[in-house]
């Protein structure tokens, strides 16, 4: 567990010197100020601006910040092959993967949490009335689950993009597609099969969700992460 952490606390300090991360800051609060203008003009309630800016901000922007930093955190160290010396001290790639991954859902947890105080702030502007602490904590459950599910969503794309030169750059053109692709599937039979609309069925976000659907959203989610760490695992052993 220490181990773990260190790891951890290494990673984001290594992500403090890259310029990548302030980007993906930079990129998160454009969004919001465009959502936030777009609510406040439109008059919308304070609802329908929590759940717009969370809607749109996950087809739109959010997997593809989190593919770009989990992508260019694991992929460096392939590209640059750093790998095969770190992995001369006791740390197994397993727990280095591990600890990268990691990494990379705290910053999106974190960026997710920086979007929705912005966003109760322009909610508290917009209708002061409405946001109650109920309406604060729902909300708060809701962008810190869909920051989860887009995570796990994207860990295959992020472990891809990671093999490939420069994949970061790539996994941001790939995961925006993918990404504008669930707007189709949240419409359709396919809502919960597809994984960036399963986000929101495992969090409950958006309209009520059935036990059965979260279930299916979780073990859908679930099998991305998988199949993100046997494409590592894949790749770590080529590298040797």
């Amino acid at each position: 567990m220490i181990i773990m952490l260190t790891l951890v606390s290494l990673e984001i300090n290594k992500l403090k010197r890259s310029k990548i991360m302030y980007v993906c800051i930079g990129t998160m609060f454009l969004f919001f100020l465009c959502a936030a203008a777009q609510g406040l003009k439109s008059n919308y309630s304070a609802h329908r601006i929590m759940e717009d800016t969370l809607t749109y901000s996950t087809f739109l922007i959010f997997p593809a910040l989190l593919a770009v930093i989990g992508s260019y955190m694991i992929g460096k160290e392939f590209e640059e092959d750093t790998m095969k010396n770190i992995l001369i001290i006791p740390v197994n790639f397993a727990r280095l993967a591990a600890a990268k991954l990691i990494t990379t859902l705290i910053i999106g947890i974190a960026m997710s949490l920086f979007l929705f105080l912005f966003t109760i702030i322009t909610c508290g502007i917009a209708t002061s009335r409405e946001v109650t602490a109920v309406f604060v904590l729902v909300g708060l459950k809701n962008y810190i689950l869909q920051a989860i599910g887009c995570f796990l969503a994207v860990v295959p794309i992020i472990s891809a993009a990671a093999t490939v030169k420069n994949g970061y750059l790539i996994s941001v053109v790939i995961t925006e597609i993918y990404s504008f692709a669930g707007l189709f599937a949240a419409s359709s039979n396919y809502r919960d099969l597809y994984p960036i609309s399963a986000a929101f069925g495992f969090s409950g976000a958006v309209g009520r969700v059935r036990l059965t659907e979260n279930l299916i959203c979780g073990l859908v989610l679930l099998a991305c992460l998988a199949a993100g760490l046997i494409i590592l695992k894949i790749k770590q052993s080529s590298e040797k």
